[in-house]
């Protein structure tokens, strides 16, 4: 982590195939297999393609890797596609803009943020209104 450090241009494709690459190759068996995505997710190099990574993500899923995003950055940050490409890997995603908030994520809620309780989720809310009268 110490040696990592901002070069101007992210390759994000290729960063998400060589992450499910390492997990495929540490997958435990009814274990939490997840892969962490932590960038502004301005993918300028590479795959840039929104559906093309989608469809990487999608077909991933299927082996038992989900994918969680943490998004850092200001001005450039992409928070549609990072909060589209966690829903595609069955994950969570989350903004980090400070230290407190890291935290929260990454330490106090990290039970939450690696475990997915349930997958596909679909809700439907209905609004009703009641009147009262005298």
């Amino acid at each position: 982590m110490e040696r990592l450090s901002a070069g101007g241009s992210t390759n994000g494709g290729a960063g998400i195939q060589l992450a499910y690459a390492v997990a495929e190759q540490a997958f435990i068996k009814d274990g939490i297999n997840r892969v962490l995505l932590a960038t502004d997710g301005d993918f300028n190099v590479g795959t840039v393609n929104f559906e093309a990574l989608k469809n990487i993500i999608e077909e991933k899923r299927k082996s038992g890797i989900s994918l969680t995003t943490l998004g850092f950055g200001t001005g450039n940050y992409n928070d549609h596609l990072m909060e589209q490409l966690a829903d595609a890997g069955n994950g969570n995603y989350a903004y980090i803009d400070n230290l407190n908030e890291a935290r929260k994520v990454l330490v106090d809620q990290m039970s939450s943020t690696l475990n997915t309780i349930a997958k596909d989720v679909k809700m439907n809310v209905t609004e009703r209104s009641y009147f009262v009268s005298d």
